[in-house]
């Protein structure tokens, strides 16, 4: 794996070397809360993309849990990019579903890794060139739009009821930027 800076022949097992965050489990009450990784994010000119890999389970399935479905779409909301892809590790894609800047839903399609690089280089472009975090890469726009109108995506409210109640969760955050 090139970009990890893990040897395990000097430090150890990977999985070994991986943070342990049940001990964070009672931090968050009775909720049901579990602190969850990301594969990748990477910044340029304050603008965001989360990348998150997951295998294909033995039956093909491609299940998301509530809990990950609510990061990406509050990440998403905030104006950040992610890109949730399927496959078999280390380099094998078969799938890729979005949310974009405003919490916009693309659905699930199939794609290869070369297809993930597009799409990822197609961000880096727009982000090296644009601060303005309303207005996604223009090819993951068009391409939106082209699954939008081959197979109309569910309503959030109707796929994920418990992400569109109101006064729940982090509705009052919207908009808000991070300082410090």
């Amino acid at each position: 794996m090139g970009n990890l800076n893990h040897k395990c022949e000097t430090d150890g097992c990977y999985l070994d070397a991986l943070w342990d965050w049940e001990p964070f489990n009672d931090c968050f009450g009775t909720s049901g809360i579990r602190i969850s990784d990301v594969d990748g994010i990477v910044e340029r000119n304050g603008l965001f993309l989360m990348l998150d890999g997951k295998r294909v389970n033995r039956l093909g399935g491609r299940e998301i849990s509530t809990g990950q479905r609510r990061l990406y779409q509050a990440f998403a909301g905030w104006g950040g990019h992610v890109v949730v892809f399927h496959g078999e590790p280390p380099r094998t894609v078969r799938f890729v579903r979005r949310w974009l800047p405003g919490a916009a839903f693309v659905p699930e399609v199939p794609c290869d890794l070369d297809g993930l690089k597009s799409i990822v280089a197609d961000w880096f472009t727009w982000a090296d060139g644009n601060t303005d975090t309303k207005s996604p890469p223009l090819a993951m726009d068009r391409l939106a739009a082209e699954i939008r109108l081959a197979d109309p995506p569910t309503r959030a409210d109707e796929d994920w009821p418990e992400v569109a109640k109101l006064g729940g969760g982090i509705e009052h955050l919207k908009g808000a930027r991070w300082t410090g």
